[in-house]
């Protein structure tokens, strides 16, 4: 997919329209990933501030992929994993964003993985949000100097054209290409997360670009 000549509302619903058509075991792995991508932002976090839990998020990640790969469902750890990431999850109102915000991100991607591994539980397509957040920050924090250049019109032209920041763009295109390989497997291998692990690398790196 390209996103050449798109606003960032439209990438963001093609992205959408793509990880809604995964599997539970496939969103499982790719929400993941996704958070393993990122898991560097909410260490950052917990080290700056001396709060969060990243052996709970690690657990979910954990679960997720043995779900993921496979796995019979663990309904009853799963519900009480998501209570716990719940409890990790670091309140904005309390500490200063965009550092909060980016290990909410962290913290959101390994709900929803969890939540994939839950029959009753719905995963949201819209969640992807979450794992492109750190990078769109960045962006627009680069070019209009601000974390949300929000819904006026200067904050709509930004969208419009957001996605020729190299970092933006690359992040988009990583999570295409994650979604990509991501829907060739009904269940994983361990070489098929390695793949998924380093193709995620992305998210993070575009965030940095």
């Amino acid at each position: 997919m390209s996103f050449e000549g798109i606003s960032l509302d439209a990438a963001l619903d093609r992205l959408q329209a793509e990880v809604g058509g995964l599997s539970r075991r496939q969103a499982a792995a790719f929400y993941a990933v996704c958070g393993r991508a990122l898991f560097p932002l909410y260490e950052e976090f917990v080290q700056q501030t001396g709060w969060g839990d990243p052996n709970v998020l690690r657990a979910a990640e954990s679960l997720a992929l043995k779900f993921a790969a496979g796995a019979a469902p663990q309904r009853e750890k799963a519900s009480q994993l998501l209570e716990e990431v719940a409890a990790a999850i670091p309140d904005g109102e309390r500490f200063d964003a965009p550092g909060s915000t980016f290990a909410q991100d962290v913290a959101i991607c390994m709900d929803a993985a969890l939540r994939a591994t839950i029959a009753a539980e719905e995963v949201n397509p819209g969640w992807i949000e979450y794992a492109l957040e750190p990078a769109t920050i960045a962006a627009a924090e680069e070019q209009t100097g601000f974390t949300d250049p929000g819904t006026s019109e200067a904050g709509e032209e930004w969208r419009a054209h957001a996605l020729r920041h190299p970092g933006l763009r690359d992040a988009y295109q990583t999570a295409s290409d994650l979604i990509a390989l991501t829907a060739k497997r009904s269940t994983f291998r361990a070489e098929d997360l390695a793949n998924l692990r380093d193709v995620a690398s992305g998210l993070l790196t575009g965030r940095e670009a």
